[in-house]
C-alpha cells in the first residue's frame, strides 16, 4: 500500500479513490508494465540513498529546507506534445 506523505491527515487520496472503486464494485488490475507520471507540479521526485520517491515539495521544504527541485521530465513533455494536449 501507499505510503501517505500526510499521515496525520488520514488515508492518501489514490488509495481512499482505489477503496471507494472497490466499493462500487469496480475491479481494479495492477499493471506492472505501465508508466504512470504525477502531473502535479505540488510534488517532485526525491532520492533518499535508500529508496526512490515521489513526495511533496513542501514536506521537503519544511522537513528538510530543500527548495531546489527538478525540473519535469522530457519524455512526459514529448509525450504531451505527441498527444496534442496542453497541460
Amino acid at each position: 500500500m501507499v505510503h501517505a506523505d500526510r499521515p496525520t491527515e488520514g488515508i492518501p487520496e489514490d488509495v481512499r479513490y482505489s477503496f471507494d472503486l472497490k466499493l462500487k464494485k469496480y475491479l481494479l488490475n495492477f499493471n506492472s508494465s505501465a508508466t504512470v507520471w504525477h502531473n502535479d507540479d505540488s510534488y517532485t521526485e526525491y532520492d533518499n540513498g535508500m529508496n526512490k520517491l515521489t513526495i511533496k515539495k513542501d514536506i521537503l521544504k519544511e522537513g528538510m529546507s530543500i527548495f531546489l527541485f527538478r525540473e519535469k521530465d522530457n519524455d512526459y513533455n514529448f509525450l504531451l506534445e505527441g498527444l496534442n494536449q496542453d497541460e
